[in-house]
């Protein structure tokens, strides 16, 4: 009978490169939440969730067939709230993208009020 090359003498060498990989991977995934770095419950948490809580509405307004107008005025609410939150966390990529979508929609609701 031939041995078995193991690692700390539980896992055969063959497996170990599967099983290493993996553990690693399943602690990053049960400590995702710990690692959570944005602020909590400060003023910037507030608007954030106002500012998300908007768009989400907005969004469903547009699918369920909703006028426009309430997709248009929710939706700018809640991007201009996430722009703020890009000013107070001095986040370009959130200030870049919350602008552009905010001034797309102010087009857009131009355009729809007349």
């Amino acid at each position: 009978m031939s041995e078995v090359s193991t690692v700390n003498g539980l896992i055969p060498v063959a497996q170990a490169a599967v099983v290493i990989p993996k553990i690693r991977l399943d602690k990053k995934i049960r400590n995702w939440w710990r690692g959570k770095i944005t602020p909590l419950h400060d003023l910037s948490w507030y608007i954030k969730w106002t500012g998300s809580l908007m768009i989400m509405v907005a969004v469903a307004c547009r699918g369920l067939g909703y006028p426009p107008i309430f997709d248009f005025v929710l939706s700018i609410g809640g991007t201009a709230l996430w722009l703020a939150v890009g000013f107070l966390w001095r986040d370009r990529s959130l200030i870049a993208m919350n602008v552009v979508i905010t001034l797309f929609l102010v087009i857009g609701l131009l355009r729809i009020t007349g």
